[in-house]
């Protein structure tokens, strides 16, 4: 195996999953719905169409600006941004007040000065949006 990792630290484990885990993965969402600090179906359908919106204005937001920088050509939305969740949400454990964390992947032709200098301010200004931490240091 070789030292070299993505990311800024070195991983805790590189030991994939074994059954007895998966097992204690399900039997823990299990207890965690039977005492209530899950989220209903209700609302998880509800962050789903969020996180469903939220990706359609960003995919968006990477077209305009792909075709701006003259990147787009023959490219789809899709291939020039990913809207990926993440934590409790991802998970299925979420809590019912619980926000949705995401990161946003983008080609390399968007930089970060075009995320945080327009898609952070459509977002902000976006009917749908009642709450948004950038975080410029990640």
């Amino acid at each position: 195996m070789s030292d070299q990792y993505l990311g800024v630290t070195k991983p805790v484990s590189l030991k994939t999953p074994e059954p007895h885990d998966f097992a204690s993965t399900k039997e823990m969402t299990v207890i965690l719905h039977e005492i209530g600090v899950c989220e209903s179906a209700e609302r998880k359908a509800e962050k789903e169409a969020a996180l469903a919106g939220l990706t359609t204005v960003v995919e968006q937001w990477g077209a305009r600006v792909s075709v701006i920088k003259g990147a787009a050509k023959g490219a789809t939305m899709r291939s020039q941004v990913r809207v990926m969740p993440f934590g409790s949400a991802r998970l299925g454990v979420a809590a019912p007040d619980a926000d949705i964390d995401v990161v946003v992947l983008v080609a390399k032709h968007i930089e970060r000065r075009d995320f945080f200098s327009a898609l952070v301010g459509e977002l902000i200004a976006h009917p749908s949006v009642s709450e948004l931490h950038p975080v410029k240091e990640a």
